[in-house]
Formats: C-alpha cells, structure tokens, sequence
C-alpha cells in the first residue's frame, strides 16, 4: 500500500499503455503527476527496458504520480 505523498514511478515504450496510465490517473484522482520530460533529470534506477531503448533510440515515456492524501 503506497502511503499518502508516497511516490510512484512508471514507464512505458507502449504508447497505448502510456495512454491508459494517464487516463486511469486522470479518472482516479488518486495521484498528482507529471509526465516527464526527456531533458527532466530523472535520479531512479534504469530498467533493462529503458536501458535498450535508450540504446534503441526508441521512445518511451516516464510518468512521477505522488500520491494525495
């Protein structure tokens, strides 16, 4: 159970997924977010996954939700 003001970090290279995340944040009103921008300094752990389309030059997308209390 993530805590109020607790943080959670998501990514995605699917942008349908990417557009199912935002929309259940959206209609849930759970969490406070903001979809990160490529030139955000991002200080988490990478992810295999990022790691390859970084590699890839893929794009992907990073969402940080802080949860409201």
């Amino acid at each position: 159970v993530l805590k109020s003001n607790g943080m959670l970090l998501l990514q995605t290279d699917v942008p349908e997924v990417h557009d199912y995340q935002i929309e259940i944040l959206k209609d849930t009103n759970l969490f406070n977010f903001h979809v990160s921008d490529k030139n955000d300094v991002w200080d988490y752990p990478s992810t295999n996954q990022e790691e390859f389309c970084i590699k890839k030059e893929r794009p992907f997308e990073r969402v940080i939700c802080i949860k409201n209390s």
